[in-house]
């Protein structure tokens, strides 16, 4: 099956650490890695579904970064995944980032971009 894409803008194959936790509920903090990132989103691998319109308050750790940048991120899709009976699931997310923590966000995600591509023409 074949989704036709909807973005804005790119995405990038940039493995960056991310913890993440419910806002509507009270819950431990988890811990993934971004599969890919853009301005507008990402995705990433969970072990529990998620719904559509649930809300995470996720913390982005950016390779050059004294700190994590904080953003909302509202799930857009879930989909379950079976490798070699392994089961999880990838989320696609949709980053509603506080206008405090938008400058950072974006000099990161350029920094981050220009080092990966820069790192791959070597």
């Amino acid at each position: 099956m074949r989704f036709k894409e909807k973005r804005k803008a790119q995405r990038l194959s940039i493995p960056l650490n991310v913890k993440y936790t419910w806002v509507q509920r009270k819950v431990v903090m988890h811990k993934t890695v971004a599969q890919d990132i853009g301005g507008g989103g990402m995705r990433i691998r969970v072990k529990t579904p998620l719904k559509k319109h649930d809300l995470l308050k996720s913390f982005l750790y950016f390779p050059m970064a004294s700190g994590p940048v904080p953003v909302v991120s509202e799930v857009v899709w879930c989909r379950k995944k079976v490798n070699k009976s392994k089961v999880y699931f990838e989320v696609g997310l949709r980053h509603k980032i506080a206008r405090k923590d938008m400058e950072k966000f974006v000099l990161l995600f350029c920094e981050t971009m220009i080092n990966h591509v820069i790192s791959s023409m070597r």
